[in-house]
């Protein structure tokens, strides 16, 4: 391993000059062929307090605008975007205001708390030959989910039998496809 190279004096205060003419410490480190980490630690060893971008001030009236921009229909993470706030930030704190946050939307619409009936709903369309993935779509929840439910009813599955269903899937056609021709074929007896 190389050993670590050390500033001199007049490497530092250079560096020092850089930073406060208004460059970045990832600026100054590739001006001198340092990193960004380096020019940082030299800041530091000189006592120079780093710029940092304060915090938006968390007043009443900042939360005041949150929930009610959230009450209008906003997203939370369009809220925290409009007033400079990370996603969790903006969230706790509608949570900390009193507000009641509206279910998931979007792509998985079904709330997600994990009922006997859901897991019933997953098992029967998976012992109709339904891969995960199908059954998510049907039942408009994330494969993830899906998948939890399965296991809580106690269905696993080996690599061997998946391997064998997708090649089925391939030479027959979907599941649904294949339990229709079955029953047609007992009916024709």
């Amino acid at each position: 391993m190389a050993a670590a190279k050390v500033g001199t004096a007049e490497e530092k205060a250079t560096a020092l000059a850089l930073y406060e003419s208004g460059l970045s410490t990832r600026q100054v480190g590739k001006r001198m062929g340092r990193s960004q980490a380096g020019i940082s630690k030299w800041l530091r060893d000189l006592n120079y307090n780093a710029r940092r971008t304060p915090p938006p001030p968390h007043t009443p009236e900042l939360w005041a605008e949150a929930v009610e921009l959230y009450d209008s229909g906003w997203s939370i993470r369009q809220v925290g975007e409009h007033l400079g706030l990370k996603y969790a930030m903006t969230r706790n704190g509608l949570i900390r205001n009193g507000v009641k946050l509206r279910e998931v939307g979007g792509k998985y619409a079904v709330n997600p708390r994990i009922t006997e009936q859901s897991i019933r709903k997953c098992v029967v369309l998976h012992e109709k030959g339904l891969l995960q993935c199908e059954i998510a779509k049907v039942l408009r929840m994330s494969p993830m989910a899906v998948s939890v439910r399965l296991r809580r009813a106690g269905v696993t599955r080996s690599k061997r039998l998946t391997r064998q269903m997708t090649w089925d899937r391939k030479q027959n056609g979907s599941p649904l496809m294949r339990i229709a021709a079955h029953h047609a074929h007992k009916n024709s007896r």
